[in-house]
C-alpha cells in the first residue's frame, strides 16, 4: 500500500492540503468530484473548496480501489453505491466520536455554566470503544448526560442540525 501522510486534526482542508495527504493531483479530484456523489467539498465564499476529513477519507478509498484494487471508475460508482445503500458507508471511529464529543462540550459547556447547569461527569467519559459491550447498547436507553432543561433545549437544536447535515450528504 502506498504511504500517505497522516490526517492533521482539523476541520477543513483546502484542495493543496487533500493533495499532499493523499498523493492525488488537484485535476484529478475535481475529475472525481464530478464522477463520484460522496466527493462533495463545501465552498468558502471565495469559492475555494473546503473538505472534510470524511471527503478526505473518500477520496483514500477511491484511490485504494481505483490504484490498489483495479476498479475502473464505473465498478467503483458501483461499489460504493451499493456500500450507500446497505449502509456499510464511512463509519465514524472511536477517534471521530472524541473529536465530535469535545467539540459539543467546548460549545455547550460556557451556555450551560451561564444558565446555572452542568455537565455530568459521564459525559466527559470517553466514548465506549467499537467492539466493545457497550457500543452495541441502544443510545437511547443510555442516561442523559446533561440534566436540565436548557440543556435538552441545546442538545435538540444539535441533534436537529447533524439530521439536516445527514439529509444533504445523503443527497
Amino acid at each position: 500500500m502506498s504511504q500517505e501522510t497522516p490526517i492533521p486534526d482539523k476541520l477543513y482542508f483546502k484542495i493543496g492540503e487533500v493533495c499532499e495527504i493523499t498523493g492525488v493531483k488537484q485535476h484529478v479530484l475535481r475529475y472525481w468530484e464530478s464522477e463520484f456523489r460522496i466527493l462533495s467539498p463545501q465552498r468558502a465564499s471565495s469559492r475555494q473548496r473546503l473538505y472534510r476529513r470524511a471527503d478526505v477519507d473518500n477520496v483514500l478509498r477511491i484511490k485504494r480501489l481505483l490504484k490498489e484494487e483495479g476498479f475502473t471508475i464505473s465498478g467503483a460508482k458501483k461499489l460504493l453505491a451499493r456500500e450507500r445503500r446497505q449502509g456499510k458507508g464511512a463509519v465514524p471511529g472511536p477517534a471521530d466520536l472524541s473529536r465530535a464529543a469535545s467539540a459539543t462540550a467546548a460549545v455547550v459547556e460556557p451556555e450551560l455554566a451561564a444558565s446555572g447547569e452542568t455537565v455530568a461527569a459521564e459525559s466527559r467519559a470517553r466514548p465506549p470503544m467499537v467492539g466493545s459491550d457497550q457500543s452495541a447498547a441502544d443510545p437511547r436507553q443510555l442516561p442523559l448526560p446533561v440534566a436540565g432543561a436548557h440543556a435538552r433545549k441545546v442538545f435538540g437544536g444539535l441533534k436537529q442540525e447533524l439530521l439536516d447535515l445527514k439529509k444533504i450528504l445523503e443527497r
